[in-house]
């Protein structure tokens, strides 16, 4: 949460009123325990915030865990309703103000979060928090012909007898990927678990998030995406926090919410952003997880294929829009 907003809430004042009071210095964060004077510094669950030697009453927060299913729309409006996310939460896990922390495409499984604080939904998904994305796919058996290999550009990846270098496409994804409309990714992590003759099985580890950023890599290096499922978010991974099969979910407890706090240090660099605190809605890119399985395409259309899906960027609107404030989860 913006620390205008805990201020606000917490002493029952405006956002004015408590943003004056950070401009003056009188508000400490611990940790990192020292005065900030950014109203966009973002505290998380269990950080002591005071304000003139007083207290400031800590907020209600919830971090639900999923293993999403598949088949499901990450995405809250009334008319997707019929195959939707929110509606495999058991009914004591709802909350009015709870919202996805990114989305994942319907055809998607795995590790999927919802909390109450936008705050905390801004830093899992910020490249610069750092926090790995690790994605099992699996692909269509015949590397040579995947989707998008007519505009392969990496030398030697497809050797004179037609057999397929995984090496070289370990190396792609190490040095940085460039898409097909000239889009430069940061270098990732492509780790081949199954080869052909069996249908290839990958490992993909993620530092950001670009528009169906799995599929368009694995694209480019002639993949053609047929299972997608996101085993881990930084620390956090569906073997870790014991979720079971997926459409179970189950509230994250004191100790994990605190642990979460942690994965994010206390620095200028992580917790502010206030060039990106305007109010207005985000045009960042949505989860890379959020892949229409599938080979790569460039950016044409996305408009009218999201359009088509029914669905949103993640970033681009509040994961719930009882929530309040746009700006709440805005990157």
């Amino acid at each position: 949460m913006r620390l205008d907003r805990r201020i606000s809430e917490g002493l029952s004042i405006t956002v004015a009123a408590a943003r004056e009071l950070i401009f003056a210095g009188k508000v400490i964060v611990q940790p990192p325990n020292k005065v900030i004077s950014s109203p966009s510094w973002q505290v998380l669950h269990g950080e002591a915030v005071s304000c003139d030697g007083v207290d400031v009453r800590q907020p209600f927060h919830r971090i639900v865990f999923m293993n999403k299913p598949k088949g499901f729309v990450s995405d809250r409006r009334e008319e997707l309703r019929s195959k939707n996310v929110y509606d495999v939460l058991p009914p004591d896990l709802q909350h009015a103000k709870i919202g996805m922390f990114g989305r994942l495409d319907r055809d998607t499984t795995g590790l999927l979060l919802f909390g109450t604080d936008g705050g905390l939904h801004q830093l899992f998904h910020h490249p610069r928090a750092k926090q790995p994305k690790v994605y099992i796919a699996k692909l269509r058996n015949n590397l040579t012909t995947g989707r998008g290999s007519d505009s392969l550009k990496i030398p030697g990846l497809i050797s004179a007898d037609g057999s397929y270098n995984y090496e070289i496409a370990s190396k792609a994804f190490e040095e940085g990927i460039t898409l097909f409309n000239d889009t430069k990714c940061l270098p990732a992590k492509l780790e081949w678990e199954e080869k052909m003759p069996k249908d290839p099985r990958v490992r993909i580890t993620l530092h950001e998030g670009k528009y169906h950023q799995v599929k368009r890599m694995l694209g480019c290096v002639g993949g053609h995406v047929t299972d997608l499922h996101r085993e881990a978010i930084g620390e956090l991974s569906v073997q870790g926090l014991g979720l079971g099969p997926p459409g179970s979910a189950r509230a994250a407890t004191e100790e994990e919410i605190r642990f979460i706090a942690s994965m994010f240090p206390a620095t200028a660099e992580v917790r502010d952003n206030p060039e990106k605190r305007t109010g207005k809605r985000s045009t960042a890119s949505p989860d890379s997880g959020e892949a229409a399985l599938g080979g790569g395409r460039d950016d044409r259309g996305r408009g009218r294929a999201r359009r088509r899906q029914g669905s949103v960027d993640s970033d681009a609107l509040p994961s719930d829009p009882s929530a309040g404030a746009a700006s709440q989860f805005t990157p």
